[in-house]
């Protein structure tokens, strides 16, 4: 329980700093509004979908689908921390949750962190044991690890 207040809290704090204008957007349901929020990404107003995300998200917290897409629209923007905090909150209440762990995978990827790479990739792994391209990245944040010295 009192991880979800923090979560919600989290939303609320960072939709207020994302969001630029007071006006909050209308639709007249929740995949309406993830919808809306996939057309604005896909026209390059990441803004716009990143402020409408956080909007859906304070009415829907579980709504990971929203949470996810919007994961990757941080990790687009190179706001990392922030993208792991919504991935790791839909692990959290979704452990079996394959999509959490690929969005992780490719958030990892993208901000080279091989560390988290390979806790997201074994944690697919454990889900669904047969994902190539998965594979791949995982051996390369293996390799990047050794090549580093973090492990053995």
């Amino acid at each position: 329980m009192k991880a979800s207040l923090t979560f919600t809290l989290l939303i609320i704090t960072l939709h207020s700093l994302v969001n630029g204008q007071d006006t909050p957007f209308s639709y007249p349901d929740p995949e309406s509004g993830f919808e809306m929020m996939r057309q604005f990404a896909e026209n390059g107003n990441r803004g716009q979908a990143k402020r409408l995300g956080y909007q859906i998200l304070e009415e829907l917290p579980a709504y990971h689908d929203v949470a996810l897409y919007l994961a990757r629209v941080l990790g687009w923007d190179g706001s990392y921390d922030s993208a792991y905090v919504l991935v790791d909150e839909v692990i959290r209440q979704e452990p079996g949750l394959l999509d959490a762990f690929l969005t992780g995978v490719d958030i990892a990827y993208w901000d080279n962190d091989w560390q988290k790479l390979q806790e997201y990739a074994e944690g697919a792994f454990a889900l669904e044991p047969d994902l190539p391209g998965v594979q791949e990245k995982l051996q390369l944040a293996r390799n990047q690890r050794i090549l580093a010295r973090e492990i053995p």
